[in-house]
């Protein structure tokens, strides 16, 4: 696994590019990983490791956005997406 770092890096250039969202993510799965490239690292999330399934809605409807992510990577994504606030303080400044 690559430093954090580095990480924390790849995903802040992939969200500034618009190739991950920076926005909530509409699901969040878990379970063993299915072989998949990381969306954030690009290494394949092996059937041994616990990977994420990230699926985000699209306007308009029609399929899923679906990312595979690492759960390392996928707290980095968080971090990076948040700007380090956390999504408990996300969820606090949202009105009810």
């Amino acid at each position: 696994m690559q430093e954090e770092a580095v990480l924390r890096a790849k995903a802040e250039e992939k969200i500034n590019k618009g190739t991950l969202p920076k926005r909530v993510a509409d699901r969040l799965w878990g379970g063993p990983g299915v072989g998949e490239p990381c969306a954030v690292c690009e290494q394949p999330v092996a059937k041994a490791e616990i990977e994420f399934e990230v699926q985000f809605a699209k306007d308009g409807g029609g399929p899923l956005d679906v990312f595979h992510v690492h759960t390392r990577c996928y707290a980095l994504w968080e971090l990076v997406r948040t700007d380090g606030a956390g999504a408990d303080d996300e969820r606090s400044e949202s009105p009810r």
